[in-house]
Order: structure tokens, then sequence, then C-alpha cells
């Protein structure tokens, strides 16, 4: 059985981590603010349909959004891919690729992005 507490809970940490709001989710899946607004304070869980628009907009799985989490961090796909990349790679080059994304980080920050003293190289 679906909980719709589980649902708007990992619902609200994926619009936190993309720092979106209501309005956002609202405009993105093309539905209403109170639609949105329902699904965000656990008042309904929206339709399969939907719910398949949140995770190709939140790039996750439904999973992600449906099930209870058993870690309070939640990766996008991308990011556990880069995860799973850093990983298997050996110390030094874990190293390398520390460096390489520190130099991406600067060319590309987006905002908000993090400090430069932040960086451990």
């Amino acid at each position: 059985m679906l909980s719709r507490e589980v649902f708007a809970r990992n619902l609200r940490d994926l619009m936190a981590r993309d720092r979106m709001n209501q309005v956002d989710l609202a405009r993105a899946l093309g539905v209403t603010k109170a639609a949105a607004n329902y699904w965000y304070n656990g008042r309904s869980i929206p339709q399969v349909t939907i719910v398949q628009k949140m995770a190709d907009l939140f790039c996750c799985s439904t999973d992600d959004l449906l099930k209870e989490r058993t870690s309070d961090i939640l990766l996008s796909t991308s990011e556990d891919r880069l995860l799973g990349i850093f990983r298997s790679l050996s110390p030094e080059g874990q190293k390398y690729l520390l460096q390489q994304a520190h130099i991406a980080s600067q060319m590309f920050a987006k905002k908000n992005s993090p400090a430069e003293d932040e960086y451990i190289g």
C-alpha cells in the first residue's frame, strides 16, 4: 500500500535538492498549483503517469518517490552514476577525477555552487 506521507516526504526532499518550489513543480508537470500542493502536503498521490513525469523531472526512479528510503541521502541518477565511477577508480584515479571536477566546477559553476575554499584536493 502506498503511503501519502512517504510520497510527500520524498517529493519535498527532491524539490529541496533541486531548489524547486510548488509553483515550479506545477509548471514543469503541467498541473495546477493546488494539485502540487496536495502532493507536497501528503493529501493525495498523483496518477502513475504524473509520478513517471516526476521521476523524469528529478532524474530518479519512481521508487525514489514512492518507497520509504533507508538513507537520508537522495542522489539523482547522474550523481549515483558518478559515485559508482568514482568508487571504481584507484586512489590515484580518484584524486585525478576530483582535480578535474574542481576545474569543471570553476568553468561551469551554477549559482549557489560551493565556495572555492570548500574544495579539498
